[in-house]
């Protein structure tokens, strides 16, 4: 086993990846069904395990950050899409559908969704409202559902606006000031109110501990203040504090989140993920790790003194455990390589990591690696486009890494140009970079070829025709006899581009965007100008002399 360690750099603390989100309509009609694409992709260079997929609508127009600043939107509805397992550059879209109550409230309203790991934020921060990708739609009707909301400009933790944290010792109790509204006209009765504090991020929260539940009426247009006394846990750690208004049949009305601080040392695991989702027997295994303290700890930065992180590796299938190891916690924020070689296959395996000291666990993370998990996966390819200029002989790639629109990504790859027909290598060559990259072939001659395109992050291949077409085939296929336009032949069929304003295009004739215009004789324009200057003054002149009369 070899082991490295060091400083992790800042960009480090997050996973890149990218959430897209498209719904099936505009408008909706209460009881209608809204559908939604949500794609979400991976920009690592190694797989993403143990993530999910948060999903708010919200009652309201635009997004607004801090959420605890403003009272202008309104959650009501919150699921999750869970195991979201991606390969390295690849990308999944899931299909997520919701039955719109047939009492909905009209006016305007949004879909924010976020891709998160339980431990690192990936795109967006759930638990803080803030990042998300959203899609925006209206709503027809006369209904009144969602009756009621949490006031979150006007709720207070110990006495504290907006979204500062607050800080509090382990086991001390803190109070919170609840403000509700019924923004209805009718009474509402039995309504239930939640408050629960978890570690680190509720969307993914095995317990909410600890918890309390409030039984309340409000009548019709009612604001009614709650004080709410809540024991903080123990452990020096960040700890969502997760605020729901349900009516009662159970469905929710609104929710909240903010946060606070349990000060004093601590230590967190940020990361901890392995460099595949499959390996054979005999091949390398390398896990990366990063820890930190935990976010916004208020008034304690400070690390654990002689804590350790322990590391281990379980193969599933057979029950054993393949890798053990500890490395001493050194650092504020530190980054660790692990490396082993895998004894058997490991296509089912559990990752742990545990930051302990003298026996006691601080932060303890497991996960499951199921190769299986990623077969359906969606990998992303390497796509490519060409254009031949058949008089200079060259051959224009642009090859680019496709992954989903709006989504440009790293790109490795490796390609080669072969014969159509008999198969005989013409050329090859790599690329790398990100996005998309021009590469020009010179001295290539007109036929039919293939170009074949294997991209380096997963092996995944693809090709392309390429029918080059001679000067000749390609003015008979393409040439439209226009002399203010150059023909020429793509990937994507003809080109017929303009060419440049000005240009001469036969006698007393210039080209204009494409268009061969007539020039405008200027003698006889600056003739016809003056004509009319001196008839007009003639007129004036007349004219004066029958007014001095």
């Amino acid at each position: 086993m070899l082991l490295f360690s060091g400083l992790a750099a800042a960009e480090e603390l997050n996973y890149r990846g990218a959430i897209k989100v498209e719904i099936n309509a505009e408008s909706f009609l209460p009881g209608e069904t809204l559908e939604a694409a949500i794609t979400a992709v991976n920009s690592e260079d190694f797989p993403l395990a143990d993530s999910h997929i948060v999903i708010y609508l919200v009652k309201g127009g635009e997004f607004y950050y801090p959420p605890q600043a403003f009272d202008a939107d309104n959650v009501f509805v919150i699921d999750t899409i869970q195991n979201v397992n991606l390969p390295a550059k690849g990308f999944k879209t899931f299909n997520y559908s919701y039955v719109l109550p047939e009492d909905l409230l009209p006016g305007s309203y949004r879909m924010d969704v976020y891709f998160r790991n339980k431990k690192t934020f990936i795109a967006g921060i759930p638990h803080l409202f803030a990042s998300p990708q959203s899609s925006y739609f209206t709503v027809e009707g006369t209904g009144e559902y969602p009756q009621a909301r949490i006031m979150r400009t006007l709720t207070l933790f110990e006495g504290v606006e907006g979204m500062i944290s607050f800080p509090i010792q382990g086991g001390d109790q803190f109070e919170a000031k609840i403000v509700l509204k019924n923004t209805s006209s009718q009474d509402l009765s039995n309504l239930e109110l939640f408050v629960g504090l978890c570690d680190w991020d509720d969307t993914r929260c095995d317990k909410f501990s600890p918890q309390t539940t409030e039984t309340l009426d409000l009548k019709a247009d009612e604001q009614k203040e709650l004080m709410v006394a809540i024991t903080a846990p123990v452990e020096p750690s960040a700890y969502a504090i997760r605020m729901e208004l349900k009516d009662s049949s159970g469905r929710l009305l609104s929710l909240f989140r903010n946060r606070a601080i349990v000060i004093g040392p601590t230590r967190k695991i940020k990361k901890i993920y392995t460099d595949n989702y499959y390996y054979k027997s005999g091949e390398q295994v390398t896990l990366h790790t990063y820890t930190g303290p935990a976010p916004d700890h208020y008034t304690d930065q400070s690390v654990l003194e002689g804590a350790d992180l322990k590391i281990s590796v379980t193969n599933l299938k057979s029950g054993s455990s393949v890798f053990q190891e500890s490395v001493a916690l050194l650092e504020d924020w530190q980054s660790n390589d692990f490396q082993f070689t895998a004894s058997k296959e490991l296509s089912l395996f559990e990752v742990c990591g545990e930051v302990v000291k003298a026996s006691q666990s601080f932060d303890k993370y497991c996960y499951t690696v199921d190769a299986d998990a990623f077969s359906l996966e969606e990998l992303g390819l390497v796509s490519a486009t060409w254009n031949f200029d058949s008089v200079a002989s060259v051959l224009d790639l642009t090859i680019c890494a496709d992954s989903i629109e709006g989504f440009p990504e790293n790109l490795d790859a490796s390609f080669e140009i072969r014969e159509a027909r008999k198969q005989k290598l013409i050329t090859s060559g790599s690329v790398s970079g990100y996005g998309c990259i021009q590469k020009q072939i010179p001295q290539f001659i007109a036929g039919n070829y293939v170009l074949g395109l294997v991209n380096k992050y997963n092996n995944e291949k693809t090709t392309v025709e390429i029918n080059a077409l001679s000067s000749h085939e390609c003015l008979q296929k393409c040439g439209d006899n226009n002399p203010c336009t150059t023909d020429g032949c793509s990937s994507t069929g003809c080109l017929n581009l303009a060419v440049e304003d000005g240009t001469e295009c036969g006698p007393d004739s210039m080209c204009s965007a494409g268009t061969c215009t007539i020039m405008p004789d200027y003698f006889t324009l600056v003739l016809s100008v003056v004509a009319v200057v001196v008839l007009a003054a003639m007129a004036f002149l007349i004219y004066r002399r029958r007014i001095q009369k």
